[in-house]
């Protein structure tokens, strides 16, 4: 040993907490026929996590709009505890072992826990509340993403680039879809995770609605750099509020399906590195 000092490693410098924007809307179709509707988006924050859930309650389905409004609500109830519980968790494939199991398995029981308790019936059929569910969970180290059954999930970098992180639904043929109210649906639940966001990067999530009011998945992909300008240039406040109109206007002049649709955006930081989803 020389006995010299080593020079101190500088250290990374804490992943920005990202900034969010959100909003449901009844579509124009369910309005016009005086429906209720079927989709629900919660989030929530709580020290340096933050989670956002979209569902889309089945339009078979008589309890559709419950069986989504539970799905978000057990799913941010979920991630916040996963998140604090592998917060010292610092490889990546050990929370995605943790998340694909028990986490999975857990969020989809509790799901069906609380529609029987709904029900007042733990006989009830679950196809009756059956919905979708898309989620992620933004921490320090690591970005949680989930899906099952159909809806959008999209990340957005400053350079131009788009990715889907994760893959489409191979049970998804034109009205059907993987859903809550099947059976393991645990299992069809799917995970990724990834590194936190170290560059300015969007990622976006809404229920199928969305995406069905477009000619085409490419034109449907051009709303992710158009969210990304909005979200840099104003505050998250304001661009909510503007959601809604413009996702009834979509609505109006599209699908005529409602719409769940929230932004979770990292601001530029220093340091650089590859947005999220292409690791």
């Amino acid at each position: 040993m020389s006995g010299e000092l080593e020079p101190p490693q500088e250290a990374a410098p804490p992943a920005p907490i990202p900034t969010l924007a959100k909003a449901c809307v009844r579509g124009a179709k369910h309005v016009r026929e005086d429906r209720p509707g079927q989709d629900a988006i919660a989030a929530a924050a709580a020290e340096g996590l933050v989670a956002l859930a979209v569902a889309d309650g089945h339009g078979s389905s008589e309890r559709a709009d419950v069986g989504a409004a539970l799905a978000v609500q057990v799913a941010i109830d979920h991630l916040l505890r996963f998140g604090k519980e592998v917060h010292d968790v610092s490889e990546l494939r050990r929370v995605h072992a943790f998340a694909s199991h028990p986490l999975r398995l857990h969020l989809v029981r509790d799901w069906i826990d609380r529609v029987h308790q709904h029900a007042g019936d733990d006989a009830i059929d679950l196809q009756v509340y059956g919905s979708t569910l898309l989620f992620a969970l933004a921490t320090p180290t690591f970005l949680l993403l989930g899906q099952l059954g159909d809806g959008d999930m999209m990340v957005a970098g400053a350079g131009g680039e788009l990715a889907r992180p994760i893959a489409a639904d191979p049970a998804h043929f034109a009205e059907e879809t993987s859903s809550l109210c099947q059976p393991e649906a645990w299992a069809k639940l799917q995970v990724r995770v990834l590194p936190t966001p170290r560059r300015e990067t969007l990622l976006l999530l809404s229920t199928d609605g969305y995406s069905k009011s477009y000619a085409s998945d490419a034109v449907f992909e051009q709303i992710a750099p158009d969210y990304l300008e909005m979200m840099r240039t104003g505050q998250p406040a304001d661009v909510e509020r503007q959601l809604p109109e413009i996702l009834d206007a979509v609505s109006a002049g599209g699908s005529g399906d409602d719409i769940a649709f929230g932004m979770l955006y990292w601001p530029a930081s220093k340091g650089g590195g590859a947005p999220c989803a292409s690791s």
